[in-house]
């Protein structure tokens, strides 16, 4: 662990922030914190090519994607929640068993109300 101390702070940090200058004499100071110190669970890098930068995280899972890393390209942020290619899959499939459960229960409706209309006309016809 590195202890850093900036503007009269002391944080402990797990790697050395990074400096930038955006021009105009500010600075930009990225800290390298491990995401789940803020209480979040997302990977510190990349799930494709497993280096860090500006990532996208998953809505669903702790995995984190450069927006180039994803196939195809995302050019830039979605808006709203967004799934990885993996939680998709694991959507699409789930979508898929439940597409199946639905057509056998559909048919089991359709073989019950037959059976139920047929009954009612034996019982008409025998009375």
């Amino acid at each position: 662990m590195i202890y850093w101390i900036s503007l009269g702070m002391v944080a402990a940090l797990p790697r050395p922030p990074v400096v930038r200058s955006s021009g105009g004499g500010r600075l930009w100071l990225t800290l390298m914190v491990p995401s789940f110190s803020q209480g979040d669970i997302h990977e510190d890098f990349c799930t494709v090519c497993r280096r860090s930068g500006q990532l996208l995280m998953c809505d669903t899972c702790s995995r984190v994607y450069h927006l180039d890393c994803l196939d195809p390209p995302l050019k830039t942020i979605p808006k709203g929640m967004w799934i990885c290619p993996k939680c998709q899959d694991q959507v699409n499939e789930k979508l898929s068993e439940l597409k199946l459960e639905r057509e056998q229960l559909e048919q089991k409706v359709k073989q019950l109300s037959n059976s139920i209309t047929v009954r009612k006309r034996f019982k008409l016809i025998h009375i």
